[in-house]
């Protein structure tokens, strides 16, 4: 159950809480001019993910320095980054979370990326009482917030990924005859799931067939013949890593016919154009054969008539002015979940005051009562659109969908093009 933010407030303030000169955290002390929230991180800096996630790791640590050197609040708060590295798996999340929970100065937590490394550190997070705001797409993630009630997601559950491709495969391609290439994990059968569910909404279309892949696969000739064989004209790949859906892409491109298209989740719209994985997605097929969905609207060419957000604008003029380079959904992540703590920072200093905000431990009592202002349902500006969490942790966000164009990212059907067929976000 979600604290009341006044009511946890006003149980901390008036419990007597003592600020020791003798705490062994750097700025919680009486008098002190800045109290610091230590910030953990889980990313994979290193194996197959780390090309695109230190992207994630440059914009988290570039929205806490413009904080930190900014007038106003960091007279009184500053961000302190701490980056453990998940190795591109399961094993390393884990070991990731759990040196990050052991350091005990920790305020809040955001990553990982992928789902199957966010089920394995929510638990963790949550027997050490720090809040997290994970990015992955498991249902499960939001399944377990009751049981982790300081766990957010700023990121999509499945059935928001997959809405939008079924409907426009099936309504706006006439390609009514699906077959699911997907990750032999949770997110895989999610998808599986979540395209029956959506299929049987639309009362069109069927899926012929699913068939498996191990983590990190990269021969997909066998499969692809056997999803070929089946009769499909629509190939969803189940999966949200970047190696897997170019490989599948490959053997996809050597196999079928024009008449057959390839859907994605967004992972091809979240790539950096600075990074080879998007060179890669976005050569390997014709335009019209590629669709995937998107979340993140920046400079990207589109058919309908919305201009990119505030928010968008500022992490892509800060990237270019520090990198010298294009901003894309990975710097998206980092940027928009620090911005997140510090516009719910912002928010409680304006309705409570600065004074009841200093008087709170960062660690025990400032962090949940971050969290549970989260939770209010109030909009935060990010790269992804202006929204809040549900109460189950859930960012209140759909998706639209996407192609490419002259190798650039091109949208053609807005946020919540698909919204019908998403259904409930929380259990």
């Amino acid at each position: 159950m979600t604290i009341q933010r006044r009511d946890f407030l006003k149980a901390c303030l008036g419990s007597g809480v003592a600020l020791s000169l003798a705490n062994p955290f750097q700025g919680w002390a009486q008098g002190a001019s800045i109290i610091t929230l230590n910030v953990g991180a889980v990313a994979n800096l290193s194996g197959a993910g780390a090309t695109d996630e230190m992207l994630l790791r440059d914009g988290a640590l570039l929205r806490a320095e413009r904080f930190n050197n900014a007038t106003g609040l960091a007279e009184s708060f500053s961000l302190d980054m701490h980056f453990e590295d998940s190795e591109t798996s399961p094993v390393g999340a884990v070991n990731a979370a759990n040196r990050l929970a052991n350091r005990g100065d920790l305020s809040f937590v955001i990553g990982p990326l992928i789902g199957n490394q966010a089920l394995g550190t929510q638990p963790i997070f949550a027997a050490a009482g720090i809040p997290q705001i994970a990015f992955a797409g498991e249902a499960q993630f939001t399944d377990l917030h009751a049981d982790a009630p300081l766990s957010l997601r700023y990121g999509f559950q499945v059935p928001i990924q997959t809405a939008p491709l079924v409907k426009f495969a099936v309504t706006e391609r006439n390609q009514d005859k699906l077959f699911i290439l997907g990750q032999d994990s949770g997110f895989g059968r999610d998808v599986e799931t979540a395209v029956r569910a959506q299929l049987d909404q639309l009362g069109q279309g069927e899926l012929l067939g699913v068939e498996f892949h191990p983590f990190l696969n990269t021969d997909f000739a066998t499969l692809m013949t056997r999803a070929l064989a089946s009769g499909a004209n629509a190939i969803f790949v189940g999966t949200g890593v970047p190696l897997e859906i170019i490989s599948a892409a490959r053997e996809f491109a050597l196999q079928a016919g024009s008449e057959i298209s390839f859907y994605s989740q967004h992972t091809p719209s979240t790539l950096s154009p600075v990074t080879s994985g998007f060179q890669s997605i976005s050569q390997i097929l014709p335009a019209d054969q590629l669709v995937f969905t998107w979340f993140y609207d920046g400079s990207q060419s589109r058919a309908f008539e919305r201009a990119p957000s505030d928010a968008v604008l500022e992490l892509e003029t800060a990237i270019s002015e520090r990198f010298d380079r294009p901003a894309s959904a990975m710097e998206g992540w980092g940027w928009g979940a620090v911005g997140i703590v510090i516009e719910a920072l912002e928010a409680l200093i304006e309705s409570e005051g600065e004074a009841a905000l200093l008087a709170l431990d960062p660690i025990n009592e400032l962090s949940q009562v971050l969290a549970n202002e989260m939770l209010t349902g109030r909009n935060f500006a990010t790269p992804f659109g202006d929204r809040g969490f549900l109460p189950c942790g859930q960012f209140d966000q759909q998706e639209g969908v996407a192609s490419f164009r002259d190798g650039e990212v091109f949208l053609l059907k807005d946020r919540g093009y698909a919204a019908e067929l998403v259904g409930n976000f929380c259990p």
